[in-house]
């Protein structure tokens, strides 16, 4: 349950904690010569300050969160094998009581695709899904960006030994 006055530290780590980040790499790996992936996540909520007359915007700790602020995950991997990690994917759901703001996810040499589904299939926006109107006829919509469930980010150049990178997106507290 979301409290009226703000996110309790708990609610805001245990969102942190309770995501079901994926990593995956080539299909071509069998389970014992799978690569060796790190993944670590963290999130900052952007504040907005006046600095020298102008106004700035900052990334702080996520002690506390409220509804409407607007916070970033950055995802950073790292290739802790020998060998080099082609078509790395990384899968993140939208955290719970939040929503994705459009346009806000990015990873370098990377092919992002979205979930409205929970995971089961990924496609670049604009997403479009069947429903009915007030009448009961089929009429095909965009999703907005408030439905997306899941991004995944699809690393297009191989990570070499001890190469990191980064995947960054930013949800809106509901």
């Amino acid at each position: 349950m979301v409290a009226k006055k703000g996110l309790s530290r708990f609610w805001t780590w245990g969102v942190f904690l309770t995501m079901a980040i994926e990593l995956a790499a080539s299909p071509c790996f069998s389970d014992e010569q799978k690569p060796r992936v790190m993944l670590n996540v963290n999130g900052e909520k952007e504040v907005h300050l006046i600095r020298d007359g102008k106004n700035v915007v900052e990334r702080v700790p996520m002690d506390e969160t409220t509804r409407g602020d607007i916070l970033v995950y950055t995802l950073t991997y790292q290739n802790n094998d020998t060998i080099i990690v082609k078509n790395l994917t990384v899968v993140d759901p939208i955290p719970e009581h939040t929503a994705y703001v459009s346009e806000s996810a990015q990873g370098k040499d990377t092919k992002i695709l979205f979930s409205i589904n929970g995971g089961a299939t990924y496609l670049e926006p604009p997403i479009t899904y069947k429903s009915l109107d007030t009448s009961g006829k089929e009429t095909v919509q965009t999703a907005p960006p408030e439905l997306y469930t899941h991004i995944k980010w699809i690393v297009q150049a191989p990570v070499h030994p001890n190469e990191t990178g980064t995947t960054t997106f930013k949800v809106k507290v509901k």
